[in-house]
């Protein structure tokens, strides 16, 4: 029973330690309130939400699901204290949508895979010769 008194009460202590010294205002959701939000190209070309926050001091800029991806400073795609320049940039944002470097023709795939299997099987019949039978 002294053990259980003293596991209990060591317990709450530590709890209490803990709470005392981690700050929850840092990263509480709750202090974050949803300004915007609109469904933008993501790198992969699907769509998925942008969203803008304020704590009333700060505007940040979450990109993905909202119901994934809670408000936080340490992951926010852009940040301003301006609420100006957070209402352009939310305005003007497109996500991947203009990204050259996902721009790609189904021709250009074909011919990709093409090339590598006729250089595949090109190696293939200098090695073994061409007219292998695999059927014996």
């Amino acid at each position: 029973m002294a053990y259980d008194i003293f596991h209990s009460y060591g317990l709450d202590k530590i709890h209490d330690s803990f709470t005392e010294s981690y700050d929850y205002k840092d990263n509480d959701v709750e202090q974050w309130k949803l300004i915007k939000q609109k469904d933008v190209q993501d790198s992969d070309g699907f769509l998925t939400q942008y969203s803008w926050y304020t704590n009333g001091v700060k505007h940040i800029f979450m990109f993905g699901d909202s119901d994934l991806y809670d408000p936080d400073e340490d992951y926010a795609d852009w940040s301003t204290e301006s609420e100006q320049e957070a209402e352009e940039w939310f305005d003007s944002y497109t996500g991947f949508e203009d990204d050259s470097s996902i721009d790609f023709e189904d021709e250009d795939l074909d011919e990709s895979y093409t090339g590598n299997a006729n250089f595949m099987n090109d190696g293939f019949n200098r090695v073994f010769g061409e007219g292998l039978d695999l059927e014996d």
